[in-house]
Formats: structure tokens, C-alpha cells, sequence
């Protein structure tokens, strides 16, 4: 057997073939995560494999292992991203020296590749749900930052438009997945729109808007926004322009409320099929976006 440790770096990795025994069969080596330096290193893993099984054994370093390990598995070489906590459990156990250079790093990986062969697990980028768990994460969480951005400067506009309106209206509800201001905003969207009507007139629209769209309609809330509205000074005039940028915020928000919702929905999709999905799903006060976030974390390596 030969077990190929593969020490990753930013944009490059040192490679060490090792046999059981510490018996160095390949001084360590550096190489660049090109096609042009990793395919020479693949060639010879293939020459290798046709007198020794072999694998090859990286350390989980966040995103820098991912090119290499998918380039070498797009060629049919048995990877394995192990732990680097517990590689470096394991080379303390052993008394290895714990000077860090990469010739020595790569060599304990391989070591450790060794000691753990029949439990190594096989790296599949493709099959991770993991990994895809995690970038759906990363997705949903930049979609959430962006509309929490575009969220402030409609606020600011609502601020000269609609005075006070908008802290009658709760946010973007990721159950529903409704959002109760946009929907309002899309009937009135200056206040010149409510008080140009009498209380009872806006009340009786306001109710026959809020069953249209699916809420409860309250008419001491309906009540509430026409007393703001009344006695709000609006900043901006009512006109085309405003009425416009107005809803390009609301039409940028919808946009963040859907990216928000299928991200979640694909990401819940996957979670199911996790053994952690029900365990989370049992502790208190956990929500849909939490119970999925708990479970996203980086998992792409096995423990052993």
C-alpha cells in the first residue's frame, strides 16, 4: 500500500508517497494547483496503482483542499479529507516531531493515512451534502444581508413618504413567506394615498385589501396607520419619480424574499435526509433558518 499525504496550501500543496513502515517511496514535493503540475502528479498516482493499492490523504484547510481534491477525484484516485485536529492528535500520540514545515506536515499525513487505511473515507464533492448544505448557508446568508440593505434605504425613503408607517408593519415572515409592508406599500405608497380618503373609506379599503392578500383583517389596525398618516408630514412631494424608486426597493426586496425562500426550501431538502435534522428539530426555540444553519457547518471531513 502507499498512502500519497498531501499537505494544502493557498495556491499550492507538498506531496509525500509514503509505505507502511515510514518507508518514503517519494521525497516530499511541491506542486501548484494547476492542470499543468497536478496532472503529472496524477500520472504518477496511476503508475503507481498498478502495483499498490494507494490512496491519497489531505487535511480539511476550509476551501484551499477543495480544488485538488476534486481535480484528483474528477480522475478517478481515491481521496480522503480527514480532520487536521485529528492529525494532529494522532501525531502527538506517536511522539512525531512537532517542528511545522510542509515536508514534515505532508509526511505525518501520510503517516496518519496509514495507521486509519481501512477507515479512511472517500471524499465526494458531488455526493457531500455537507458542502452543499454549507454553500446553500452562505447563499441564504448573503441574500439576507443584501435585503437588510436595500431594507434600510426603502426605510429612509418611507421616512419622507410615509412618515412612521413603517414601524406599524412587521418584516418579511420566512414561514409564509409573505412580507405585509411590501404587499401594503404596492397599494399605497405615499401617504397623500390614505388621507386623500375618509377614515371609514380607508378602513373599508384597508379590510378588503388585507382579505385580498390573506390577513387578518383588523380594523383597529387600519385605524392606527390613517391616525399616522394623518398627522405624518411627508418630506417628498407625491409624484411619479418617488412613487417609481419606491417600488424598485419593493421589487429588489421581493426578489431577496423568493432568493430567500427556495434557498431555505433546497436547504431543508437536503437536511432531512441528515441524521442531525431530527435531533435539532427536538431542541426549543429552534426555527426553520436556525435548525438548518445548526447543521451547515463545515462537515466535509470524516471523523475517525
Amino acid at each position: 500500500m502507499i498512502c500519497v499525504g498531501i499537505d494544502v496550501s493557498k495556491r499550492k500543496s507538498t506531496v509525500c508517497f509514503m509505505a507502511p513502515g515510514d518507508k518514503i517511496t517519494r521525497r516530499p514535493f511541491d506542486v501548484k494547483h494547476t492542470k499543468e503540475e497536478l496532472q503529472p502528479l496524477v500520472d504518477e498516482i496511476r503508475v503507481q496503482a498498478k502495483y499498490d493499492e494507494i490512496k491519497v490523504v489531505m487535511e480539511s484547510t476550509g476551501v484551499y483542499h477543495l480544488s485538488i481534491a476534486y481535480f484528483l477525484q474528477q480522475n478517478g484516485i481515491f481521496i480522503s479529507v480527514v480532520n487536521a485536529l485529528k492529525v494532529a492528535n494522532f501525531n502527538k500520540a506517536e511522539n512525531f516531531r512537532h517542528t511545522k514545515t510542509d515536508s514534515i506536515d505532508s509526511t505525518n499525513i501520510a503517516r496518519y493515512g496509514i495507521a486509519y487505511w481501512a477507515k479512511l473515507p472517500q471524499f465526494d464533492l458531488n455526493g457531500d451534502k455537507y458542502f452543499l448544505l454549507k454553500r446553500l448557508c452562505d447563499a441564504y446568508l448573503n441574500f439576507s444581508e443584501e435585503r437588510s440593505r436595500i431594507l434600510l434605504q426603502l426605510q429612509s425613503q418611507l421616512e419622507q413618504t410615509m412618515p412612521g408607517i413603517f414601524d406599524l408593519f412587521g418584516g418579511f415572515d420566512i414561514n409564509s413567506g409573505k412580507d405585509k409592508l411590501l404587499d401594503f406599500l404596492e397599494r399605497y405608497c405615499h401617504i397623500e394615498d390614505i388621507i386623500a380618503k375618509s377614515e371609514a373609506e380607508f378602513i373599508a379599503s384597508y379590510r378588503e385589501w388585507a382579505k385580498e392578500k390573506g390577513y387578518r383583517s383588523n380594523e383597529s389596525k387600519a385605524a392606527t396607520i390613517y391616525a399616522q398618516a394623518k398627522n405624518g408630514i411627508p418630506s417628498i412631494p407625491n409624484n411619479p419619480i418617488v412613487r417609481e424608486t419606491s417600488m424598485w426597493y419593493v421589487g429588489l426586496l421581493r426578489r431577496a424574499d423568493e432568493a430567500l425562500m427556495a434557498s431555505l426550501t433546497r436547504m431543508e431538502d437536503i437536511a432531512k435526509d441528515l441524521p442531525e435534522y431530527e435531533l435539532v428539530g427536538e431542541m426549543g426555540g429552534v426555527g426553520r433558518v436556525t435548525r438548518v444553519a445548526l447543521i451547515a457547518p463545515d462537515r466535509r471531513c470524516e471523523t475517525l
